[in-house]
């Protein structure tokens, strides 16, 4: 499966990354505990992505800190399946946060963002289109 980015802008791209997560987030249901931080930190995504006063390191913020962050949601969580769809959002997540670093033109990244780029988010499609065919199968 080939799945191209090539002349989609950089909004554009993380747009893409936003709308995997707002997907990911509707198959959660709404009274999960952690479902109302992982709407707010896309929505935070929104916000920045709009224009809005939201800075590379308050994305960052929901990623990794000493307090609740998605890296610790992800891995704490004892559903394997739930597990996977936050860390489906927490790299939709970085994937914004690396948009943001290069917007300002700022390379120097935290270290969880080194991995990420675009063939990150072209893999991360290829996994839900994998994952959405493997749910149709079963249906």
């Amino acid at each position: 499966m080939i799945i191209k980015l090539d002349g989609i802008c950089e909004n554009g791209k993380a747009a893409v990354a936003l709308i995997m997560s707002e997907i990911t987030l509707n198959s959660i249901e709404q009274h999960n505990t952690e479902y109302k931080f992982c709407r707010d930190a896309i929505d935070m995504c929104w916000e920045w992505l709009e224009g809005g006063n939201v800075n590379k390191y308050e994305i960052c913020s929901l990623i990794a800190n000493d307090n609740k962050c998605l890296a610790d949601i992800t891995s704490n969580t004892e559903d394997d399946k739930l597990g996977n769809k936050y860390g489906t959002i927490m790299i939709s997540v970085s994937y914004v946060a690396w948009q943001a670093y290069n917007k300002e033109n700022n390379y120097h990244y935290p270290q969880y963002l080194e991995i990420i780029d675009d063939e990150y988010l072209v893999e991360l499609i290829k996994d839900l289109i994998e994952i959405d065919k493997f749910i149709t199968e079963e249906i």
